[in-house]
């Protein structure tokens, strides 16, 4: 018979010792030997605790075999998805897919987690009840001795209420930004629409007797006009609601485009410039974002100048581009960087003041000047983005705001057309356009513009009379232009009615509204043939016959 029991000893040093005795009864003797278990004890604990500790943490902690499968899940991630453990073992966890990522996205990570690295990353999923929800995760391998991936292990975090804060602050932010330019915009909409009505009655006047001069103040109503479109543009981005889009720009042509909006922020006697080493420099960015920050930056340097209260007024913001090496302060991968500096001569800051700039609702000014929002949500996209903020400020002198972002390294061909340079390119055609628009001079317009391009073009005022016209002649419409919020019928259930006779047929949306009035009809512009009015005659020609001469 065997009989094997532990035992705890203390040392004379105070240290513990585990002994296993194993004793074996052997005729009338009882035969044995220790063993030294202090180890295998102390492994048996730590491990007890890890477990204690990933069963009651309050991050998400999931554990897949190398298929995937889940192995191991603990109560943050019940709590939060709503699945039981006993449900999610055995599962995928594509069980809280949300459909809301690219399968590029999934891709990316398999190819990260499978070469042995660290997926670092937000996801949008959805609980067992349909609700989603925000993640943020690292997803890693784990290996055994032969160094092979045996399991996969995320460690994640419910974020939706730090989303929901973000987006308060943004929407603040931008309210924020829309009362120092309502200001301006109002005075320039004046402008405008003085040169436009002056050049009218100029064009009337001289339109039979001085034909250059007629032609000329046409021009300047086009240009005018253009500007005008512009101003609506900018208002629109920083009070509409909206997802962010990132894309392939060039940061310096970027910037360019805003300093007309950054100097209505600016009075006359502020001196501004703008100072870059490189033309060259490529971000994958949301272009708003962009004007976000360095709107709020400049609104700041702006403001600190006049609490300065100084003779010398300068605001420079400034771009250049450096090489940063992994070790470095700013916790930023290693790699090519952009490097946005707004520097001004205001009154600066002290060290205390600086390390509380950044937080939400936090503000040095008057209870009527500012929310607080602006620095924080500066600090929360760059963030995002994966970059840095840096300050440098001497009180006394002024305060340096350093942005860092990642260079995007690989070849960037732009789009060269600029709208008003369209008309230098012929896009006719001869084929047959149906127009659907509920306003009457807007039709007419775009009616007369076309058949100028050589189309011809059947127009009526709403979705049901053009489906009607579409079902009598639909072997003799080759396209169909359409506004999108109309009466009788909406130009989203013509385009799904005429798509139930023809699926082929080829059909560019047109609309006057922001993208979150058409993302609540549940129409994505992202994702169809679509202009902004207002739109010149030669670019909705050219976008026009692309989708003519498409596949």
């Amino acid at each position: 018979k065997k009989l094997t029991r532990e035992y705890r000893f203390i040392k004379k040093n105070g240290e513990e010792l585990y002994l296993s005795d194993n004793a074996v009864l052997v005729g009338n003797r009882i035969i044995g030997a220790l063993t030294d278990i202090t180890q295998k004890i102390e492994l048996e604990n730590r491990l007890r605790l890890l477990s204690t500790v990933a069963l009651q943490s309050f991050v998400i902690i999931v554990i897949t075999d190398k298929d995937g499968n889940i192995v191991y899940v603990n109560k943050a991630f019940e709590k939060v998805t709503g699945y039981s453990a006993k449900e999610a073992i055995g599962q995928n966890p594509r069980i809280l897919k949300s459909f809301q990522h690219p399968k590029s996205f999934y891709e990316k990570l398999w190819d990260t987690i499978l070469s042995g690295n660290i997926w670092e990353g937000e996801f949008i999923n959805k609980k067992k009840d349909g609700t989603l929800y925000f993640e943020e995760a690292n997803i890693f391998p784990i290996k055994n001795q032969k160094d092979e991936i045996t399991h996969f292990a995320a460690i994640k975090k419910d974020i939706t209420e730090k989303k929901a804060l973000e987006e308060k602050l943004i929407d603040a932010s931008k309210l924020e930004s829309i009362g120092a330019l309502s200001g301006a915009i109002a005075h320039d909409f004046n402008n405008i629409l003085t040169i436009i009505i002056g050049n009218v009655e100029m064009a009337l006047q001289f339109i039979n007797s001085d034909r250059k001069l007629a032609e000329k103040s046409l021009q300047n109503i086009l240009n005018a006009s253009d500007r005008a479109a512009k101003l609506v543009s900018q208002l629109l981005a920083f009070s509409r609601k909206q997802p962010f889009y990132p894309n392939h720009i060039n940061l310096i042509e970027t910037i360019n485009n805003f300093i007309a909006l950054f100097k209505r922020l600016i009075p006359e006697d502020i001196n501004f410039s703008f100072e870059y080493s490189e033309k060259d420099i490529v971000l994958y960015f949301d272009t708003l974002q962009l004007e976000q920050i360095l709107t709020n930056l400049i609104v700041n340097a702006r403001d600190a100048i006049y609490e300065a209260n100084k003779k010398e007024k300068n605001i420079t913001l400034k771009v250049s581009k450096i090489f940063i090496c992994s070790n470095n302060i700013f916790n930023l991968k290693k790699g090519e960087y952009a490097k946005i500096e707004v520097i001004d001569s205001g009154k600066g800051m002290q060290k205390a003041l600086i390390k509380k700039i950044f937080d939400p609702f936090f503000t040095t000014k008057k209870f009527d000047r500012g929310t607080g929002l602006g620095l924080s949500t500066v600090y929360g996209i760059v963030k995002q983005n994966k970059g840095a903020v840096n300050v440098i400020s001497t009180y006394g002198v002024g305060s340096i705001f350093e942005i860092y972002l990642p260079v995007f390294n690989q070849d960037f061909q732009k789009n060269k057309d600029h709208p008003l340079e369209l008309t230098k390119q012929v896009f006719e055609g001869k084929e047959n356009i149906l127009i659907v628009e509920d306003e009457h001079i807007v039709r007419v317009t775009i009616k007369e513009s076309l058949e100028k391009f050589g189309y011809t073009v059947i127009d009526t005022s709403n979705g049901k009379e053009a489906l009607e016209i579409y079902k009598n002649k639909k072997n003799k419409i080759d396209a169909i232009i359409s506004d999108i919020i109309m009466p009788i019928m909406n130009g989203k259930e013509f385009y799904e009615q005429v798509k139930k006779i023809n699926p082929e047929v080829k059909f560019l949306f047109l609309s006057g509204y922001p993208d979150n009035i058409l993302q609540k009809m549940g129409i994505d512009i992202n994702n169809i043939n679509f202009i902004q009015k207002p739109v010149l005659s030669n670019v909705l020609a050219k976008k026009l016959r692309q989708l003519l001469d498409s596949q």
